[in-house]
Parts: structure tokens; C-alpha cells; sequence
């Protein structure tokens, strides 16, 4: 059974990186499934801005806005 486990495993795994095969270029610390709370981004954006408003948030093109920063642009959309 041990082995029909592990088959499966691995061919749910060999599915995966077929079906997304940028998974194969992602670090050992970046998971390709978790679960995320049942909140908007903007509650989410919003939490976190409370807890580390002075983290970098998003990075893009040598652009950075912490998660103040980030907030602050969402408020005027």
C-alpha cells in the first residue's frame, strides 16, 4: 500500500509540474498551494499595513511602495 501511496503521490506531483511547470524555477521557501483567508485584498492589504506599514510591499521595475505606501494608493482608486 506503502508504494501505491508514493505512486500516487509522485504522479500527482509529475501532473502538477506539467500542468504549471513554472513550479520548477520557484525556491525551496515559495509553496505553490497555501491557503489564503476569506478576506479581500483590500482587507488583507489593510491588515497587514497595520502590523509592518514600513515593509516592502510590492517591488516592480526598481519601483517599491511599502505596505503605507501601497494603502495610501488603494484609498485613491
Amino acid at each position: 500500500m506503502k508504494s501505491l501511496n508514493k505512486f500516487i503521490l509522485k504522479s500527482a506531483e509529475d501532473n502538477l509540474d506539467y500542468d504549471r511547470p513554472w513550479l520548477r524555477y520557484y525556491s525551496e521557501n515559495i509553496f505553490p498551494n497555501i491557503k489564503y483567508p476569506d478576506k479581500s485584498m483590500y482587507q488583507m492589504i489593510e491588515f497587514i499595513e497595520k502590523k509592518i506599514p514600513d515593509t516592502v510591499a510590492l517591488e516592480f521595475m526598481g519601483l517599491q511602495l511599502t505596505y503605507k505606501e501601497l494603502l495610501t494608493v488603494v484609498f485613491r482608486l
